[in-house]
């Protein structure tokens, strides 16, 4: 006896399975577009999330410094706002003496228009702190969280910008739980509370 394989169904019923399956990747093609519409919906969401915070940061961060450093101006300056974690954030600082009513844009090199310097390590380590504080202040505003903990933020300060820093992290005390660790009396006249070790 001859064995020869038999068609597996009929015509009809194979038709039919073609027919399901190209209903099943037209669906399949149509989630798959539906699924790539949204994420680039929520790309540009992100984007347009990213490009206000950073600028309710920056507005924030240029107020702080300008409490804890009258004498100097500060900006933040992002080559694509929508996306600061791939084009980066650089800070530019400025006297207020040189100041000029130009926006900051940053040029090459160290210096950009209007007397802006891009180069933070000729600041000393006092102006720093109080640039890093004032990003921090800021970002704390921007999104309040329920407890931060700053440890020893006054050591690089002199007494004039211990009490102006203190006084910052005071008014952030109002809607966020400040714990503070100094070994400054300065400091310490602006605590609600204070828990000696």
């Amino acid at each position: 006896a001859s064995l020869r394989k038999r068609p597996h169904g009929t015509a009809s019923s194979r038709l039919a399975r073609l027919e399901e399956c190209k209903r099943k990747e037209a669906v399949t093609a149509a989630s798959i577009e539906n699924l790539l519409s949204g994420i680039e919906q929520m790309r540009g969401r992100v984007q347009r999330a990213n490009a206000a915070a950073f600028a309710k940061i920056r507005d924030k961060t240029r107020l702080s410094f300008a409490e804890a450093v009258p004498a100097m101006e500060v900006d933040m300056v992002c080559a694509d706002p929508a996306n600061p974690e791939a084009s980066g954030v650089r800070f530019l600082i400025r006297s207020r003496a040189a100041a000029v009513s130009e926006p900051a844009e940053a040029g090459e090199g160290g210096e950009a228009a209007g007397g802006w310097r891009s180069g933070l390590e000729e600041r000393s380590g006092g102006q720093r702190t109080l640039l890093k504080l004032s990003l921090l202040l800021a970002v704390a505003h921007h999104r309040p969280s329920l407890f931060i903990l700053l440890d020893e933020v006054d050591a690089a300060l002199d007494e004039a910008n211990t009490i102006r820093v203190a006084s910052l992290i005071k008014e952030l005390s109002r809607t966020t739980q400040v714990v503070a660790v100094s070994h400054r009396a300065q400091f310490m006249r602006f605590a609600d509370h204070i828990v000696r070790l």
